[in-house]
């Protein structure tokens, strides 16, 4: 079967909507008939080795990738592909050794230490992930995924004030993406800056109103504001879409604290902990209230 460019694309066409039904046999299978007449396309084995990534067979997926470099695809880009399946695989310490190496090797990319810093971040190296983040700035000061990791890097680090420089840029260069604004509403959050802080989560929840998250952020806003009948209405809008939020059970804690309701606090506290046992907040909440308990 020759394949000319009307066919390429059609076949091309017909392989991404069975990826966007989830049907990855099918779509396999029209990038290996495909790649039986052009066995030397980089493109179809990278999207053949995502969707061998998709099966759940990640050597067929990482065999694709080196079939590809055999044949003369370029190495970082192959490399890039590979480790973006691993990342989705939380094989994390495999990516670090391969791409370690490669930046050795070779001279390397931006998207190279993208992938390494997302890897360390991952396993809570956060000083790695930055130190990564910074290469990746300087090698190209654009890369807007680059400021939002390190915002959100900056921001576990407890350095919020550079946290609020990279992502301000990120909002600049994609206003629509509403991680980047409910990330620069955390580090706000953080500083205190409480009127910054609700202006940018409430437009995240205009671009996802949905967004459970983002509602129990802004109510958390709210109680540190004493606009509690507010925080209220949203925290009750957030645990209709998301019951078994343990942070959303310890917001309604803090609500009750800031009412003066001690008992009730106590309540969302072992709630909260009962969802999850290690929830920083409410562990920290229950604390602080361990004289009131004692007394009782």
């Amino acid at each position: 079967m020759e394949i000319n460019e009307h066919l390429f694309h059609k076949l091309i066409e017909e392989a991404v909507s069975y990826e966007r039904a989830e049907k990855w046999l099918h779509a396999a299978q029209i990038y290996e008939r495909m790649l039986a007449e052009m066995p030397d396309s980089h493109y179809l084995r990278y999207n053949l080795a995502k969707v061998y990534a998709r099966l759940g067979n990640i050597n067929a997926a990482e065999n694709a990738i080196i079939t590809a470099i055999k044949e003369g695809a370029d190495e970082i880009r192959a490399y890039e592909e590979l480790c973006k399946i691993l990342l989705q695989y939380d094989e994390y310490t495999r990516v670090i050794e391969i791409l370690s190496k490669l930046a050795i090797r070779l001279h390397s990319s931006p998207g190279v230490h993208f992938l390494l810093a997302l890897a360390y971040s991952a396993q809570g190296d956060f000083q790695n992930a930055h130190r990564h983040l910074l290469r990746t700035l300087e090698m190209d000061p654009k890369y807007h995924k680059a400021h939002l990791a390190i915002g959100d890097v900056l921001i576990k680090l407890d350095k919020f004030e550079e946290a609020v420089e990279h992502l301000r840029m990120a909002v600049t260069n994609d206003p629509d993406d509403w991680s980047a604004l409910h990330l620069l509403g955390v580090a706000y959050f953080k500083l205190d800056k409480n009127s910054e802080a609700l202006e940018v989560v409430g437009r995240a929840l205009e671009i996802v109103p949905e967004r459970a998250d983002l509602m129990r952020l802004s109510a958390d806003i709210l109680i540190r504001m004493e606009e509690l009948d507010r925080a209220e209405l949203l925290l009750r809008r957030a645990v209709s879409r998301d019951k078994n939020s343990s942070e959303i059970q310890t917001s309604f804690a803090f609500l009750a604290l800031a009412r003066n309701d001690v008992s009730a606090a106590i309540k969302y506290f072992n709630h909260a902990l009962d969802l999850d046992p290690y929830n920083a907040r409410a562990l920290e909440g229950l604390q602080l209230l361990q004289p009131y308990m004692e007394k009782q």
